[in-house]
């Protein structure tokens, strides 16, 4: 889990895991940088390990990272196969309407 400073809080976080032996987590967030919207994203097992995978997405609009964001939401929490994740906090700046 990366390290955040109060000048680069995100704007909106979600945190999700699995129902599995290796306890699985995906973890979205998006950050205002400069003139430019920043989504992360860190995925692995075990909380508190080191990420498995993270992605950097870079964005012009508030509305384009968001419309990405809520996208891979869905489907994380929406699968008819494969893990399906779980919410267990989502927070933000200002009320946003993930679904």
């Amino acid at each position: 889990m990366q390290l955040r400073t109060v000048a680069n809080l995100p704007i909106i976080e979600v945190f999700m895991t699995a129902p599995s032996p290796r306890q699985a987590y995906y973890q979205l967030w998006i950050e205002k940088a400069g003139n430019t919207f920043r989504v992360f994203k860190e995925s692995g097992i075990g909380f508190g390990a080191t990420p498995m995978h993270r992605q950097t997405l870079y964005f012009e609009t508030l509305e384009d990272a968001l419309e990405i964001f809520k996208k891979r939401i869905y489907r994380k929490t929406n699968r008819k196969k494969g893990r399906i994740y779980n919410i267990q906090y989502y927070r933000c700046q200002k009320p946003i309407e993930l679904q």
